[in-house]
């Protein structure tokens, strides 16, 4: 029994904690852009830029911004989802001399990007739940004095999980998966698939292309930060060893 119970306390403490690091990790990459100019660069997003702007059926003159102004505009974006969506209606692209061309957002991206902003409001909601959540159980550990699992056990079994999420995911198709979240998630009325020829937002973006490998830095960050704090746990000798 008491076996049984330090491994439910201790799976349910690993849960909360693990998802609050992976919110921690999202907070901390909206710090640097989610290293926007890194991912533009791997992922040649100038080059879709280049090819699909010219066709755009709302903007023009988009092919006369700058690299830096495309890291610019994504930046700004992540600034206004970061603050609950204010000033999504201002943020305007210009050309290499400063010059201002047009807005960047039309009304649909406006929205979806509202949706988007709305949705991180609530994560972060939920996130003050999972910690509420996870210090009452930490606390009860303490008090009862529960033993802490081997620190290579709850890591491998992490691993391990994320591991075999990912296949599954990746065997199902990340971009199905991708799609299929997106009605769950946002308002059925309102858009959120968009061309490239009608979007700057998606263009800038590559989508969904560079939402793999954003995903996948903030679930390895994740990982770490929640790994480090257990290993701070053991060296502190908070709770005993099994």
């Amino acid at each position: 029994m008491t076996t049984f119970r330090t491994s439910l306390m201790w799976a349910l403490y690993s849960l909360t904690s693990l998802l609050l690091c992976i919110w921690l990790a999202w907070h901390l990459f909206a710090q640097i852009n989610f290293g926007y100019p890194l991912w533009y660069s791997l992922l040649n997003i100038d080059h879709t830029i280049e090819q699909t702007t010219p066709r755009h059926l709302h903007k023009n003159h988009f092919d006369q911004t700058s690299r830096q102004e495309h890291h610019r505009l994504f930046a700004e974006i992540v600034r206004a989802v970061q603050d609950r969506g204010k000033g999504l209606t201002q943020i305007q692209y210009r050309d290499r001399e400063g010059k201002v061309l047009d807005r960047l957002l039309t009304q649909n991206e406006v929205i979806h990007l509202q949706d988007v902003a709305n949705f991180v409001s609530l994560l972060n909601w939920w996130s003050l739940v999972l910690l509420v959540v996870s210090l009452v159980l930490f606390a009860l550990m303490f008090v009862m004095r529960v033993s802490m699992p081997a620190l290579r056990n709850l890591l491998l079994t992490v691993v391990a999980v994320v591991v075999v999420s990912t296949v599954v995911l990746a065997l199902i198709g990340f971009t199905k998966v991708f799609y299929w979240l997106h009605p769950i998630v946002f308002p059925a009325e309102h858009q959120w698939f968009f061309y490239y020829e009608e979007s700057l937002m998606s263009t800038l973006m590559k989508a969904p292309v560079l939402f793999a490998p954003l995903g996948v830095q903030l679930l390895v960050l994740g990982v770490v930060l929640w790994g480090v704090h257990l290993l701070l746990l053991k060296k502190l000798r908070i709770f005993k060893s099994v």
